[in-house]
């Protein structure tokens, strides 16, 4: 029997910077891209136990960018994270949520008028 192990980096896309910078390779000036790559190690494909993280900034033009810190990376996204906890907000998509929906119009499901 084979024992086949090994490693898989996974990249997401964590949101964009709060503030425009300029990018030296291609002189725009423009909101970065924050992306996260993790390293796990896998057993028959399959991944397991993550092992690397690294957090990077990157142009959304051209592509180039440069790795920073985690904490550098969490603060730069601080003020989308803080409008999505405010409650007004919450209770907005809590709402939404609980909207019944018809071909892309709310109807009203209560049965007032019907007996």
């Amino acid at each position: 029997m084979f024992i086949i192990y090994g490693t898989k980096a996974f990249r997401k896309d964590l949101g964009y910077t709060n503030k425009v910078y300029h990018c030296n390779n291609c002189n725009n000036n423009n909101q970065q891209l924050i992306l996260r790559n993790r390293k796990f190690f896998t057993l028959y494909w399959i991944p397991l136990i993550p092992f690397s993280s690294k957090y990077y900034v990157s142009c959304p033009v051209c592509g180039a960018g440069y790795e920073i810190r985690k904490a550098d990376a969490m603060s730069s996204m601080a003020q989308i994270v803080d409008v999505q906890a405010q409650p007004q907000v919450q209770a907005q998509i809590q709402d939404r949520a609980n909207t019944t929906y018809l071909n892309g119009s709310p109807i009203d499901t209560s049965n007032s008028g019907n007996m």
